[in-house]
C-alpha cells in the first residue's frame, strides 16, 4: 500500500529520468555495460545523496597471481556469455570519484554463491554430453556455465557488490 515507491524495470537505454531516483540498482548486468556510460547515466539519473548498488561479478584485484587455467577458464566464460571484460572493484573505486561518486561498501559474496555456480555448472556439464545437438546458441554459455566455478575458485573473479553514494 505505499504511494512513494515505483519500481521499474527497463533497458537503460530507454530510461528517461523526469524525476530523480533515490536508489538504482545494476543487477548481473554490468559484464554487459560501458562502466562509464552506467556512471554517467546513473549521475544523471540519482538525485544527490542516492544510491547506486552494483551487484555482479567483478575481476579479482589479485587477477594477475590467479593461475594461467583460473585465467583461461575466465576467457571462456566472458567469451562463452558475450560479455565486456568485467571491471574490478578497484577499477568502480577509481571511476566513481571521475563521474560524482563515491564508494561507500563493497563487499564480496563469492563462498555463498558458489553453491549456485556450482549447481549451474553441474547442469552445463550433463548438457554436453548432448552438446553437438544443443543448438548453436546454447553451446557457449554452457560452456560458460562449466568454467564461471573455476574462475571463482582460482581468484580470477569474485562475485559481490559495490554502493556508490552521489556526492551532494
Amino acid at each position: 500500500n505505499l504511494t512513494n515507491v515505483e519500481f521499474l524495470s527497463l533497458r537503460l537505454s530507454d530510461l528517461a529520468c523526469p524525476d530523480p531516483f533515490d536508489v538504482v540498482y545494476s543487477i548481473e548486468s554490468l559484464r554487459y555495460t560501458d562502466p562509464a556510460w552506467l556512471l554517467s547515466l546513473a549521475g544523471r539519473c540519482l538525485r544527490p545523496g542516492g544510491a547506486l548498488v552494483l551487484i555482479d561479478a567483478f575481476l579479482a584485484d589479485g587477477l594477475a597471481e590467479s593461475s594461467g587455467e583460473c585465467r583461461t577458464a575466465l576467457r571462456l566464460v566472458q567469451s562463452g556469455y558475450g560479455t565486456r571484460m568485467m571491471p574490478s572493484v578497484s577499477h568502480w573505486r577509481r571511476a566513481s570519484s571521475s563521474h560524482g561518486f563515491r564508494v561507500s561498501r563493497s563487499w564480496d559474496w563469492t563462498s555463498e554463491a558458489l553453491p549456485f555456480w556450482d549447481a549451474g555448472a553441474y547442469a552445463a556439464r550433463k548438457a554436453m554430453y548432448v552438446y553437438s545437438w544443443l543448438p548453436e546458441s546454447a553451446r557457449a554459455s554452457t560452456v560458460a556455465s562449466v568454467m564461471a566455478p573455476h574462475a571463482l575458485r582460482g581468484g580470477a573473479t569474485m562475485y559481490g557488490g559495490v554502493l556508490m553514494h552521489r556526492e551532494l
